[in-house]
């Protein structure tokens, strides 16, 4: 429940799942990734603008070591693993302690719209099929998911990119940055059928945050699907 690209999702192994509503999908397969641009795993914002948190009064309002005047880096980017572990353990998990929230809710909308710029301008010249099938795993070869929970079971056929390009049709495709204390990108893509006038979105998110804890590590962005499965393109339902 995550280049100057559509975010990009982790190289890793292929996919063998669909992305679980509200939860990050697996790792994209080499099929469904292709050229198709995806969330950046490091925003640019993220590397080298100030974060909350860094400086000498921030260092401070968060109980940061003995309160001594020593100067810390303005940027994120200069930080050491010695500083970065520190930030860590006093800032936590969750929210971020009272007194800097101001401060990490305005970095976060700037990580934000920026991250969201980019990826728009990314799909200006983009194939917005390949971008889109890469968030569904949609790819050469078709899968199916089986599950069942106490809420109920899934079953479904996941198509191949030529399935869907049979079915459906791009209209429309959104990014819009989100106000929040994480940097979130929303995203919707509207859909219409080949065969029908009808039309449908499918929606997600994309989040980005410190991979294992706040300044911990670089930033990363988590892709979220959350349009229920059932109502994906492409992703049919097994009777």
């Amino acid at each position: 429940m995550s280049s100057p690209t559509w975010p990009r999702l982790p190289r890793s192994r292929e996919a063998v799942s669909v992305p679980e509503q509200g939860r990050e999908p697996q790792p994209v397969s080499a099929a469904a990734r292709g050229s198709a641009p995806g969330p950046d795993p490091q925003p640019e914002a993220g590397r080298r603008s100030t974060g909350p948190g860094t400086g000498v009064a921030a260092r401070a309002e968060a109980g940061i070591g003995d309160g001594s005047r020593e100067a810390w880096p303005a940027e994120v980017g200069a930080l050491t693993p010695v500083q970065r572990r520190a930030l860590k353990h006093a800032l936590g998990g969750g929210r971020w302690p009272a007194p800097l929230r101001p401060s990490a809710t305005a970095f976060a909308c700037a990580v934000a719209e920026a991250s969201a710029d980019r990826w728009r301008a990314a799909l200006a010249g983009a194939d917005r099929e390949r971008a889109l099938w890469r968030l569904l795993r949609i790819g050469s070869a078709p899968y199916f998911v089986l599950g069942a929970s106490g809420d109920g079971s899934l079953r479904l056929r996941i198509g191949t990119a030529w399935d869907w390009r049979q079915h459906f049709r791009i209209v429309d495709v959104a990014v819009t940055p989100a106000v929040r204390e994480q940097p979130v990108v929303e995203w919707a893509v509207t859909v219409a059928g080949r065969r029908s006038a009808a039309e449908r979105t499918v929606a997600g998110h994309v989040e980005v945050r410190w991979s294992h804890g706040k300044f911990a590590q670089p930033p990363e962005a988590k892709v979220y699907l959350d349009t229920p499965h059932a109502k994906v393109p492409g992703y049919w339902p097994l009777t």
